[in-house]
Parts: C-alpha cells; sequence; structure tokens
C-alpha cells in the first residue's frame, strides 16, 4: 500500500523508528537524533539513529550515531539528551539496557557517551555508569527508569529522569557541577493518577516560566508550565494535553530552539493504529512535522505549524464560500500529500446544537471509506471520526478530539496529510496527529460543507 507511506514527513530509508533525541542547532545543521532498529520494521534492538537538515523540513539521513555494545551486555541504547558544552566534547546522556528478563524495567543504567563536533562518532565514557538504581538510597522499588534529560538552571546541570517509584509514575531530579558526577536530588514531581510510570521528561525555560512535558506509559502526552525555583522544585500553575492521539499519533516529543531563538518540538508519530497487521511492511514510525510553541499570557502553550512547513506548499489554489449553506464544496485533490487551510467565522445566529463546519476527507465512494473531521458546537471540540475510515478490519477506528478550553467565533485551521499520517492544528493553539488507513489509493476526494457566515481557505500540494 505505497499510497499510505508519508513522503514529507522524516522517516530513516527504512525499517523501525520511534523517539526522538538530541534536538541541536551547531549553526549550520540541525540535527535530530532518534531510536532506531536497523534490522527490521519492528521494535527491537534499539539503536541511536542520525539525521540532519538546514531548514527542520529537508533531513538527511546519516550513520548511526550509537549502537549496543553487544559484547559488553549491552541489548538497548534508548532515549536521552545532547548536550554541547561551549568547551570540551559534545556529550550524549542515555539509557543503558543489559540483555535479560526484566531488564527494560528493572536493571537500566544511566551512561554518558563523547562525540567529535560533527556528532557522528561516539565513545562511552570511563566513568560510566553515571547514575545506578542503587545511588538513591532507600527510596524503594525504582523500576522502568530512563530518559535522562539535561538542562542547564542557576548555572548548574541538572537531569530529569522518568520512572516508577513504588507503583507511583514520578519524575527524579538529578544535579551536577560539571556534566559528570552526579547526585540525586529529590521527585521533582509525581502523576500515579495518569500511568504506573513516566518516560521521556523535557523541560525549557520560556519568559521567566518552565515548559515542562512527559509521556505517561502511553498515554496522551502532558504539559505542564510553572516556574522551576531555585530551591529545586517545580511549582505547576497550569495542567493540559499537548496532544490527544497518544500512541494514535503523538508521542515523546523534544523541544529545542530554533536560530530566531522560537521553541520548536518534533515528536514520534508512532503506528499503534495498525494494531500489529503486516498490511505495511518495511517501515514503522515517522517524527511529526516541527511545531513552533509559545506561552500565552494566561500561561497556556500555543501550538501551530513552523513557519519553515511552508516550504512545503507547491501548486495550490484559493476558495471561498460559494455554496449554499450546508451544500457540499468537492475540492480538487492533490492526492494523498496536501495541506488544507481553512478559516470560518461562526454564524452568531447558529443554533448551540449546530455543527459549522464537517470535511470529508480520504473519500472513496466505491470502497465507502472516509474520514469525516467536524466541529461540535453544543461540546466546543474538534472532532476527528475514523469510523468509517477504512475497511480493514484489524485497525483503529476510534474517534479523536481537541477539547477547546474557549468559545471562537473563528475557527482556524491547518491540516497536513502525508499518506497515512495526519496532523490537525486549530487556532494556533491546539493540535491532534493521527494515522488513517484506507485500502484504497483512489481514496483521496475532499467535501466541505460549511454552515457558518464566512470561509476562506486554501488547498495546496505538498512535497519536499
Amino acid at each position: 500500500m505505497e499510497h499510505l507511506k508519508p513522503r514529507y514527513h522524516y522517516m530513516p530509508a527504512k525499517n523501525w523508528m520511534n523517539d526522538p533525541i538530541g534536538l541541536h542547532d551547531d549553526g549550520k545543521w540541525y540535527h535530530m537524533f532518534y531510536q532506531y532498529n536497523p534490522f527490521g520494521d519492528r521494535w527491537g534492538s534499539i539503536h541511536w539513529g542520525h539525521c540532519r537538515s538546514t531548514d527542520l523540513i529537508h533531513w538527511e539521513e546519516r550513520p548511526i550515531a550509537m549502537k549496543p555494545d553487544r559484547a559488553g551486555g549491552e541489548e538497548h541504547c534508548f532515549s536521552g539528551s545532547l548536550i554541547v558544552p561551549e568547551k570540551g566534547d559534545p556529550l550524549i546522556f542515555y539509557t543503558r539496557i543489559p540483555f535479560g528478563d526484566k531488564a527494560v524495567s528493572h536493571y537500566a543504567e544511566q551512561w554518558m557517551a563523547r562525540g567529535d563536533r560533527k556528532l557522528e562518532t561516539w565513545r562511552t565514557d570511563r566513568r560510566n555508569p553515571i547514575l545506578k538504581a542503587d545511588d538513591h538510597g532507600s527510596v524503594g522499588e525504582l523500576i522502568d527508569w530512563r530518559d535522562p534529560f539535561v538542562f542547564r538552571a542557576f548555572d548548574r546541570w541538572y537531569m530529569l529522569l522518568g520512572g516508577s517509584l513504588n507503583g507511583e509514575g514520578v519524575i527524579l531530579l538529578y544535579r551536577s557541577e560539571n556534566l559528570e558526577n552526579w547526585s540525586y536530588r529529590h521527585i521533582l514531581l509525581k502523576d500515579s493518577a495518569e500511568a504506573p510510570f513516566l518516560e521521556c521528561p523535557n523541560i525549557i525555560m520560556e519568559e521567566g516560566k518552565a515548559i515542562l512535558f512527559y509521556s505517561p506509559a502511553n498515554k496522551a502526552v502532558r504539559c505542564l508550565t510553572g516556574i522551576f525555583t531555585r530551591d529545586e522544585q517545580f511549582k505547576v500553575e497550569r495542567k493540559s494535553i499537548l496532544d490527544n492521539s497518544a500512541m494514535e499519533g503523538f508521542y515523546a516529543p523534544q523541544m529545542a530552539r530554533d536560530r530566531e531563538g522560537f521553541i520548536y518540538m518534533i515528536a514520534w508519530a508512532p503506528e499503534e493504529s495498525r494494531k500489529g497487521s503486516d498490511f505495511i511492511k518495511g517501515y514503522s514510525g515517522a517524527q511529526t512535522l516541527p511545531r513552533r510553541l509559545s506561552l500565552s499570557p494566561k500561561g497556556y502553550v500555543n501550538i501551530k505549524p513552523h513557519k519553515q512547513c511552508l516550504s512545503l506548499r507547491q501548486r495550490g489554489h484559493r476558495f471561498s464560500q460559494l455554496t449554499p449553506r450546508g451544500e457540499p464544496l468537492a475540492l480538487s485533490s492533490p492526492g494523498w500529500q496536501w495541506e488544507l487551510s481553512l478559516k470560518l467565522k461562526r454564524d452568531s445566529k447558529e443554533s448551540p446544537a449546530a455543527n459549522p463546519l464537517r470535511l470529508n476527507i480520504c473519500e472513496d465512494k466505491k470502497s465507502g471509506e472516509v474520514t469525516e473531521i467536524r466541529f461540535e458546537s453544543s461540546a466546543n471540540r474538534l472532532v476527528l471520526d475514523r469510523s468509517r475510515s477504512s475497511v480493514l478490519e484489524s485497525v483503529s477506528k476510534s474517534p479523536l478530539f481537541i477539547p477547546l478550553e474557549e468559545t471562537a467565533d473563528t475557527l482556524s485551521m491547518r491540516i497536513f496529510l502525508d499518506g497515512s499520517l495526519i496532523e490537525i492544528y486549530l487556532n494556533d493553539r491546539y493540535s491532534l496527529t493521527s494515522r488513517l488507513y484506507p485500502s484504497s489509493p483512489e481514496a483521496i476526494n475532499i467535501t466541505l460543507f460549511c454552515y457558518g457566515s464566512e470561509l476562506q481557505g486554501e488547498l495546496h500540494q505538498c512535497g519536499l
């Protein structure tokens, strides 16, 4: 099913890929590392893949950065982070997983590797392990302990690690003066209500505040905004879900700054919606498009496509509300790679139960496959309805939602389709990522039903 393969999202040439890690800008290249299995399209034997780009869109695959030392008993090089000090070697911090039963959950260690300035040749440090489970003293049972994220605050180096402590999901805090010798500080936060363990923590400072992400055991990624204090506490001011799709399309995001100083984010777009079926072979997983993040005055994290995504646009056309209210407007489809932008002014006279917008995409009349995107005024939410998205019985067809926290008079959307991968951005604040698996290559039709008072839109074919 070649029509389902993404073309403008980053994927290695073949095989399995998951978490993005080590986002870095060296002034010439943006670098991205990622979890990678070079031996097949299923999870296993996790290495660190590497790619680079001049614009966050056109990525060039590079040689594998790190591989497990199998002779030394290492089965996986799990996720971590990259630090490039002003002086000294670039450093990768990662979780080492040995061979053996329960190794992933019970026998992880935190290791460090040193690299060259091209970030392509790495060697493990003689001090390893830099952290091990018994460094925590008598805190209790610590398992699923992984994904070191290193950051700078108050002229010190800190590290976050996710895990499960006595059955509760936790983020743990560590400190170092020199990036080499690390000490455990305390539990930075708990979230036992969300998941038994937390993973892939990530933090960045912005306008005197801190933005912290974590991924709770395959559930939707959580976003906290607040203050990281000098006494090493995180005071939460607002908590939200970053993207409701979780393993259906968005997991383990990473943040960094672009060359203009703005925060950008990339996440893994998994394919759990396949449910293990093998109608697609040779690859699994992609990275999302880069997203630009900002803080609103109220402490919300605003999300929108990075401006570099405009470079994906090729031929296109504009349209407005040319048909009577509720009548179908068929758009000339560019195929399986496109961006659709819509701006709809809602009618102030509409009833609260009215749905001002319905969009059918990936539709094939012959097979009956269609995916519906609609805005439900009564629930104040956007719905991605996949119930008829595929005739394949093996794939996930559950609906996904963007719940709005406020009533909006205008709906502004940008929707990117790239084979099976769809990204939806709403009002420069919300996002939703998912997978669609229509069996028919002819499921390319797009039809719009508008009940608002004003509509403007653009549809562009996309490509690299």
